[in-house]
């Protein structure tokens, strides 16, 4: 089997979970030849591959490429991990997008009128895309070709927030309970990884943000590449993640990163009651964000030993469920299968 590779930006996280971070292991499970395309892309190479694979088309110059392929007879096969079709107006992504007068909602949905199949992080995002008869959940995976678990709890006094410059709106309205989390516990440190976003023109916000740079026990660390990031996890070994995101139709498709990411480094994670991250062990009663922080926090102070024994039924789950040698045995089989349309 021959596949062509289209990524919008091989470097970045979704790319890692998505892409080149995943498709770059099959060849390890099966004879598969995988050709990633660069700028200088002419027709002509497409001749003799079987698959075209897009990973978040969103651009004219994909939606043309993918039509011409098609009409060469590549099957057609995208990869989605958001809703692209209603992005909040304060994410950095649509603003981005906007700035370069590209209407990529409707592209988006052009392409997935195109598609052969459409492979999604979450079963929430393969019901909002519409399209049932030719959509398939392919979860987020730990990546256990380059990386091994780490088997026990990290009872450090530290909390990670691993979001970026495109969470604006979700850190906008958890402002107040982020702070307040921050200032009652100051025994613990918290790390933001990124630089807390701006909103110039919300006041309060801004006083805020000062706010938590003046902590002591409050900083930030700039953002990485997702193998060096990953590496970093063990080295601050945080207890506990923190997952700020409000509740909309964008984030409820959003998948458990964070949550696997813990496993990196010892980490449970504090998130609210989402469809897509109910394999969890720990359960909460708020859904409050400072009461389920402050809930956590607690039992890691106390040295709760039930945390490590919550720590380990998730992790057992993961390896049972989530490793990416075995969701790739997934993956593998919907580009195998695509060709004689069985999936």
């Amino acid at each position: 089997m021959k596949l062509l590779a289209f990524f919008p930006n091989i470097s970045d996280g979704t790319c890692f979970y998505r892409g080149a971070g995943v498709l770059s292991e099959l060849s390890k499970i099966d004879n598969i030849t995988i050709t990633i395309v660069e700028d200088k892309f002419r027709f002509l190479d497409a001749k003799g591959y079987d698959i075209a694979f897009f990973q978040r088309p969103d651009t004219e110059n994909y939606l043309i490429t993918m039509k011409a392929l098609k009409k060469m007879g590549l099957k057609i096969v995208l990869d989605y991990d958001d809703y692209l079709l209603e992005v909040p107006h304060e994410n950095k992504y649509h603003q981005v997008q906007k700035l370069q007068d590209n209407p990529y909602e409707k592209i988006v949905a052009a392409c997935l009128r195109i598609a052969d199949k459409i492979i999604v992080s979450t079963d929430t995002l393969a019901a909002l895309l519409g399209y049932p008869e030719k959509t398939v959940t392919i979860k987020n995976a730990f990546d256990d070709y380059c990386f091994k678990p780490v088997e026990k709890f990290s009872y450090n006094k530290c909390v990670l927030w691993r979001g970026g410059l495109n969470h604006k709106g979700d850190i906008e309205k958890y402002g107040k309970d982020i702070l307040s989390i921050v200032t009652d516990n100051p025994d613990f440190q918290f790390i933001f990884f990124t630089d807390i976003p701006k909103r110039e023109d919300n006041e309060v916000f801004e006083c805020i943000s000062k706010e938590l740079k003046m902590l002591p026990n409050f900083r930030t660390m700039q953002a990485v590449d997702p193998i060096s990031y990953l590496q970093m996890l063990p080295k601050i070994a945080p207890s506990l993640i923190l997952t700020v995101n409000d509740e909309t139709p964008f984030n409820d498709c959003k998948s458990d990163c964070a949550k696997l990411e813990g496993f990196y480094c010892g980490a449970l994670t504090i998130h609210p009651d989402w469809p897509e991250w109910d394999w969890g062990v720990m359960k909460i009663d708020s859904n409050y964000l400072c009461e389920r922080a402050n809930f956590m926090i607690n039992l890691v102070r106390n040295n709760e030993p039930k945390l490590s024994e919550i720590y380990e039924a998730e992790l057992n789950y993961v390896k049972q469920n989530r490793m990416l040698s075995n969701v790739n045995k997934k993956r593998l089989y919907v580009f195998d299968k695509i060709r004689t349309d069985i999936v």
